[in-house]
């Protein structure tokens, strides 16, 4: 009998943990090079996040293609370069709470959904109703951010609006991850939770599931 294949699951040197650390490092610049005044290093960090997130998730060329055109403006008008600084959290909203609301249309099992079967098989009807308004409130959170971000750009000067929409992009989800977190137990105290790491390692893993999902999905990939 042939061994199973493990292909699906990400080795310490594959190509798909080398990209999320390559993720991690360009939106770890960003944050760095955008708060300390770094224009050009920040607008081509911002052009790349963006170009990847379009790679991985719609199509692989058109977010190649994007990215070195991006770059390319970066660099040969650096005096736009300044409005790039504005691009990656706002696109970062924008595309979340499109990520969790495109799972709410008919026929589609929403993201949370899929989050609690991790821990639970069975779904009662109030604990479905429970998820799907959940990953409404997912994406009525990031299509805040988006917008308020977008209202503080008319308002504050780059490096203001970076420190208070950082800090809004970090706050307000993880209140609202940590509240219902907590609002869960009390909501159902009868089912089993899992701990905090164990909902975070699920969370990690379905985002991982629907990506892969999306790009096998696209015609033309390889």
């Amino acid at each position: 009998m042939a061994a199973p294949s493990n292909s699906g699951n990400a080795t310490p040197h594959s190509p798909g943990v080398a990209l999320r650390a390559l993720w991690i490092a360009m939106a770890a610049g960003y944050l760095v090079s955008s708060a300390a005044g770094l224009v050009l290093v920040s607008a081509c960090l911002a052009s790349l996040i963006i170009a990847g997130l379009i790679a991985v998730n719609v199509h692989r060329l058109l977010g190649a293609v994007l990215g070195v055109l991006l770059v390319a403006a970066c660099l040969l008008w650096p005096g736009t370069a300044a409005a790039f600084t504005y691009l990656p959290p706002l696109f970062a909203f924008a595309f979340m709470g499109w990520y969790f609301g495109r799972t709410l249309a008919p026929g589609v099992e929403p993201l949370i959904t899929r989050i609690a079967r991790k821990q639970h098989s069975d779904m009662p009807p109030e604990v479905a109703l429970f998820t799907r308004r959940l990953t409404l409130l997912w994406a009525l959170c990031f299509g805040f951010l988006f917008l308020a971000g977008a209202v503080l750009a008319l308002m504050l000067p780059a490096q203001a609006w970076v420190r208070w929409v950082q800090a809004m992009g970090y706050a307000l989800p993880g209140a609202l991850f940590l509240g219902e977190y907590v609002y869960r137990h009390r909501r159902f105290p009868e089912r089993r939770h899992a701990p905090l790491h164990a909902l975070i390692r699920d969370t990690a893993a379905v985002m991982r599931e629907a990506a892969g999902r999306s790009r096998r999905e696209q015609p033309g990939q390889h």
